[in-house]
């Protein structure tokens, strides 16, 4: 490239400043002799080409809730598992023993509860029973009711008759024949007598109606208490359902099941073992996420401010020669290493094949730049320093030199941003 350059720059000094033009066909020689470039109009993008290692999207270490010895493991290193699977089983039968004891005192409380219902149903049927009662021994109360003042006014009726036969035997000389005044006494005995039995009749049928009453009173009472006496069972009830709950969480907890679909990719135990987090440094079993998988990307401090989440990706690798998978970046960390003076990026690819496997090393093009229509050249065409740059471009018979403006460099071509309109010649490097 050095010597390219030094041929160009004595070409255009001689050709510029005249200091060696022996004949025309000379020069037309000398031109002959060089490469000619002119620029193009293409679809640029630029792009970053990093490594990346391809790293697992979740890796869950599997604990058991409770501490126990291990009865069963049901899984080995290797295994693929679904969400849900059985992957070991604690032995736990003190907590068999307790759940069964809770679930039978649940029964039996509920039992009891049936029992105290069906109780307070009849005792409702009761209770009417005892509201009828009453108010037919009330109808008849009211009924001898009735039948005593009729008695009473009978037995006044009489004995006003009697008082005025007795009187008007006292007050004249005629003597009131005997048998009248003795059937006129008789009916007023009569009178009396039916009046008390009436009577007696009625203080009866007004201490059953009271009777009635406190049976309607006591079968209330022993309504409230029975409800209450069901209140209090249906709280050792609920009680004891807690109980049960805990206990049947704790029984659950004895069998593990895999929180995800994935690999199990470490397993530290066997039948026997006892495993409690406080004791053991490192989790029994360990499962791998491996749906997706994530490539991280160590970006160049210099190129960070052309990447953002969404930027695309194309990734290749040695297990996959020829193949190119798309992706976009998915993260972007906040923070710069110091040490690398780079920042992290995270891409993820769907794995449904299983082809992508944690270890592995993938080629990734992060795209940079990308635009339409752009004005393009090879790199190595374009002279001088970084802060001013130029080509030789050809005007007839004469090489003259353009400052130019450059923009992103990519596959060994530049983008020319301000100085070139697309139709220049460009001088290359020279064929001999």
């Amino acid at each position: 490239m050095r010597y390219d350059c030094m041929w160009c720059w004595l070409l255009v000094s001689c050709i510029c400043l005249g200091t060696y033009l022996p004949a025309q066909e000379n020069v037309r020689e000398w031109l002959s002799a060089i490469e000619i470039v002119t620029p193009q109009r293409v679809n640029f993008t630029a792009a970053l080409t990093l490594q990346g290692e391809v790293l697992p999207l979740h890796t869950v270490p599997i604990w058991p809730k409770i501490a126990g010895h291990v009865k069963e493991v049901k899984v080995e290193a290797g295994a693929q598992v679904n969400q849900g699977d059985v992957l070991l089983i604690l032995d736990l039968f003190d907590a068999e023993f307790d759940y069964e004891k809770a679930k039978a005192q649940v029964r039996e409380i509920e039992a009891e509860i049936h029992h105290r219902q069906v109780e307070e149903q009849n005792m409702a049927s009761d209770y009417k029973k005892a509201e009828l009662q009453v108010e037919r021994r009330l109808a008849r109360y009211e009924v001898l009711k009735l039948n005593a003042q009729n008695a009473q006014y009978a037995a006044n009726v009489a004995e006003t008759a009697h008082k005025r036969l007795e009187e008007a035997t006292k007050g004249k000389a005629e003597q009131v024949p005997n048998d009248k005044l003795e059937e006129s006494k008789q009916n007023y005995y009569t009178a009396q007598a039916i009046l008390l039995r009436q009577n007696a009749l009625l203080r009866v049928a007004e201490i059953d109606v009271n009777l009635a009453r406190l049976a309607i009173k006591e079968t209330q009472n022993k309504q409230e208490s029975l409800h209450a006496q069901i209140n209090v069972l249906h709280s050792r009830r609920e009680s004891a359902w807690v109980t049960l709950r805990a206990k049947q969480s704790v029984m659950e907890s004895a069998v593990v099941r895999a929180p995800l679909s994935g690999y199990i990719t470490r397993r530290n135990i066997i039948a026997g073992d006892f495993v409690d987090r406080t004791v053991l440094e490192a989790a029994p079993l360990e499962i791998m996420d491996l749906s997706k998988v994530r490539i991280r990307l160590q970006l160049p401090e210099t190129e960070i401010s052309y990447v953002q989440v969404g930027s695309s990706v194309k990734l290749g690798g040695e297990a996959w020669p020829g193949k190119i998978f798309t992706s976009k970046i998915q993260s972007l960390s906040c923070v710069v290493d110091p040490a690398t003076k780079s920042m992290m990026a995270e891409v993820e690819l769907i794995n449904n094949e299983n082809q992508f496997r944690p270890g592995m090393t993938m080629v990734a093009e992060v795209v940079l730049y990308e635009k339409n229509n752009a004005l393009v050249l090879p790199a190595k065409i374009v002279l001088g320093e970084e802060n001013r740059r130029f080509v030789l471009v050809m005007e007839g018979d004469r090489v003259v030199k353009r400052e130019v403006q450059l923009g992103r460099e990519s596959n060994k071509m530049v983008e020319v941003v301000q100085g070139l309109t697309g139709k220049e010649k460009i001088v290359a490097v020279g064929k001999n």
